[in-house]
C-alpha cells in the first residue's frame, strides 16, 4: 500500500466535470429564455396584426362594400359582428355608481363590507353577530360587475335611452369571425 493519497485529485476532476456540466446547463437555460422572449414577442405582434384586421381593417372594408357577410373564392367565410361595450370611467366610478343608484339601477351596484382582524377569529365572530343584530355600517366597497354593466348599457342603448358620457365609456366593438370551409 502506498502513502500517497490521490483522492483529492479525483474529487477536483469530478468537481471540474460537474462545474463544466453546470456551465453548459446555464448556457442552455439562458438560450431557452431568449427563445421564449422572442416567441412571446412574435406572438404579441401576430395578435396585434390579427386584432387590427379583425376589428378595424375588414369591418371598414365590409362597410365600404355594403356587406356584413362574405364568402371568398378561396372558401373563407367572413362575418362582421358588433357589440356595444362600456365601462365606468376610472376617475368617475363613485359618481357613476351614485348615478346608477339615483336612477333606479341600484340593484346592479354591489356592496362589500370587509373588516380585517389579527390572528384568531373570536373578535370576528363577535362582530359578525353584533352586525347581524344591528345592521351597522362599517364602511363599504361598491362595485358593478363588468358584464352586468355592459348588459345594462346595451339594453339602455337598445331602448334609445342615453348613457352619461361623463361617467361611462361606451363604444362599439366590431369583430370579424372567419372560417375556412372544409370542402376547399
Amino acid at each position: 500500500m502506498t502513502d500517497n493519497d490521490y483522492s483529492a485529485f479525483v474529487d477536483e476532476a469530478q468537481d471540474s466535470d460537474a462545474l463544466a456540466k453546470l456551465a453548459m446547463h446555464a448556457q442552455e437555460l439562458y438560450e431557452a429564455q431568449l427563445e421564449v422572449a422572442q416567441a412571446e414577442s412574435a406572438l404579441k405582434a401576430a395578435q396585434a396584426k390579427r386584432n387590427k384586421l379583425a376589428e378595424v381593417t375588414i369591418p371598414e372594408a365590409m362597410d365600404d362594400a355594403g356587406l356584413t357577410n362574405l364568402e371568398t373564392a378561396g372558401g373563407i367565410t367572413l362575418e362582421v359582428t358588433s357589440k356595444i361595450r362600456g365601462a365606468m370611467k376610472g376617475d368617475a366610478k363613485d359618481a357613476a355608481m351614485d348615478w346608477l343608484e339615483k336612477n333606479g339601477q341600484g340593484a346592479i351596484v354591489k356592496s362589500q363590507v370587509i373588516v380585517e382582524f389579527e390572528k384568531g377569529d373570536n373578535e370576528a365572530k363577535a362582530l359578525e353577530q353584533e352586525l347581524a343584530k344591528e345592521h351597522a355600517g362599517v364602511g363599504r366597497k361598491r362595485s358593478v360587475h363588468a358584464q352586468t354593466l355592459e348588459k345594462w348599457i346595451r339594453e339602455r342603448k337598445g331602448q334609445g335611452q342615453p348613457v352619461p358620457e361623463e361617467l361611462f365609456n361606451v363604444y362599439e366593438q366590431r369583430n370579424t369571425k372567419v372560417k375556412k370551409n372544409k370542402d376547399d
